[in-house]
């Protein structure tokens, strides 16, 4: 498991594409509640994932009556999945998934409800944009739900295509080139 973040006088190992410090010397205040947060990329497997997927069922999955499938899960090992916390409490997540060579798909965006609007969703963002582009992606693409495109939109986000229904929700393609 490693950190990965840019920032002034930051040493990047690029063979790695980590930034090899612990997750709790790296941290973030937000604006609007000063909260000292790390940004972490998370192995599959493990306590901090299974946070992930507690956090992506109470967020995402519950309110619309749906659970995982093992085989959904299986395939998530393969994927990056990235976190913010703040001591051991998951504040929010996201994953990244392999499309082309070029791009990835953000998936499972989450923040806990009590946290929302304070800047977690947007420093995971910019992680995960820094960490696709260091990892020579071009794009990110996803599947944003109609209720969540002015929040991707504040990012250079930009919707591609006509609206469509997944898990029961209205939905739009969004992308932007890194």
């Amino acid at each position: 498991m490693g950190i990965y973040l840019s920032f002034p006088g930051a040493n990047i190992n690029t063979k790695f594409g980590v930034y090899c410090k612990p997750a709790s010397s790296i941290k973030y205040l937000t604006t609007d509640n000063l909260r000292a947060m790390g940004l972490k990329q998370i192995d599959y497997g493990t306590k901090e994932y299974q946070q992930i997927l507690d956090l992506r069922y109470a967020i995402l999955r519950e309110p619309l009556g749906l659970g995982f499938k093992e085989e959904e899960l299986q395939k998530e090992k393969d994927h990056v999945h990235i976190a913010a916390f703040e001591d051991d409490e998951l504040l929010g997540c996201c994953m990244l998934v392999e499309v082309s060579r070029d791009t990835l798909q953000l998936r499972q965006m989450a923040v806990k409800n009590n946290l929302q609007r304070k800047g977690i969703g947007a420093s995971i963002i910019s992680f995960a944009e820094k960490l696709s582009k260091d990892k020579g992606y071009k794009k990110i693409m996803m599947h944003a739900r109609d209720s969540a495109i002015g929040f991707y939109e504040k990012f250079g986000y930009i919707t591609n295509g006509k609206p469509f229904i997944e898990v029961n929700v209205p939905h739009h393609i969004m992308e932007k080139q890194l």
